[in-house]
């Protein structure tokens, strides 16, 4: 995980790189089941995935524009609204 951090920790980092490290880290199972990431035994990959989480709801990243779009399904869509 220490390249993944270097790179969302960098100031040059947008919002739409910040939204594929969480789309392939499996962030989104954050939204359907944040019991499941908070009860799981890799420290690290449930730090990495409340830092991302962190900065996508209140927009720390410099760059706004997103060039990554996930094919997120309508239900995956109203959580992520849901939690800003």
């Amino acid at each position: 995980m220490d390249v993944p951090t270097v790179i969302l920790e960098n100031e040059a980092c947008d919002f739409g790189t910040g939204l594929l490290m969480f789309y392939f880290a499996d962030g989104y199972r954050m939204l359907e089941d944040p019991d499941e990431v908070s009860s799981s035994s890799l420290k690290e990959l449930k730090d990495f995935l409340s830092e991302i989480y962190n900065k996508i709801i209140n927009l720390k990243f410099k760059y706004q524009n997103i060039s990554f779009d996930p094919e997120l399904t309508k239900i995956q869509k109203y959580k992520l609204k849901k939690k800003e």
